[in-house]
């Protein structure tokens, strides 16, 4: 008789264990689809100033940057900027910068690099400059309040200027330098972030010759997409092409971010 009853027993046991699974699958098949992480980050910046009457006057600035988000593999990231203007008719600034940069290990202490620029600058001269380098990153402040870090690469620039402005100069220059890039993030709350980033770059055997960027950015989240955005430029070449051209270049922009 207890024989009997054995697989009795054994199915009803069977039939137990099963029913909270068969629970699971009914609740995960009603449960919505996650939604898949998002792979990428449009950033655009927008200026516009314009004057008339007196004075006419319109300049453009603007900037792109794309950014790879699954940052446990990898760091991606492409920028872009524009500034052109005229003034009474006349054309007062025209340039274009593009670059790409690959960071390895981004949230490690210590992470290789590579990076590669082209830029244009008719007020400089400059017809074409394009760079590319390599080098290390040293993270030394990382947090949910903000993050730091200080990198230095060997850079190899290929230089294209204006000769029809500058009939002494040799058109084409190629070089090499070494570059420091201090950069910190601030978020400041939780609708306001504050940004700066500095490169030095002296040329490798006359410390004399150097290149210093600087750009400021502050940001107001108006939105979880939509920002008012205040920055400040700052470009010197410690020796220009020419006795024309200014060493220091300063620009103070104003305008909407936009993320994507």
């Amino acid at each position: 008789m207890r024989a009997r009853a054995l697989p009795a027993v054994l199915a009803l046991s069977l039939g137990l264990l099963a029913l909270p699974l068969g629970v699971r699958a009914q609740q995960q098949a009603a449960a919505p689809p996650a939604t898949p992480p998002e792979r990428w980050k449009l950033v655009v910046d927008l200026g516009f100033t314009a004057a008339s009457g007196n004075e006419r006057l319109a300049v453009l600035t603007s900037a792109v940057s794309l950014t790879h988000l699954r940052q446990e593999l990898f760091e991606l990231a492409l920028d872009g900027d524009l500034r052109y203007g005229r003034s009474e008719g006349k054309e007062v600034a025209r340039r274009f910068r593009g670059g790409l940069k690959f960071d390895l290990y981004p949230h490690s202490m210590w992470s290789p690099f590579f990076f590669t620029t082209g830029e244009h600058d008719r007020f400089r001269r400059l017809d074409l400059r394009t760079s590319g380098g390599a080098g290390i990153k040293h993270t030394f402040w990382d947090s949910p309040a903000g993050k730091a870090s200080l990198s230095l690469a060997v850079v190899y620039s290929y230089e294209d200027y204006d000769v029809a402005q500058l009939p002494l100069l040799d058109q084409f220059q190629r070089n090499t330098r070494w570059s420091w890039r201090l950069k910190a993030q601030r978020q400041l709350g939780g609708a306001v972030r504050l940004e700066s980033t500095t490169f030095y770059q002296p040329l490798w055997n006359v410390a004399a010759d150097y290149l210093v960027e600087a750009e400021t950015a502050l940001t107001v989240r108006i939105s979880r997409k939509l920002g008012v955005s205040l920055g400040h430029s700052y470009n010197r070449d410690s020796r220009p092409p020419s006795p024309d051209v200014r060493k220091d270049d300063h620009l103070v922009k104003v305008g909407l971010s936009l993320e994507l």
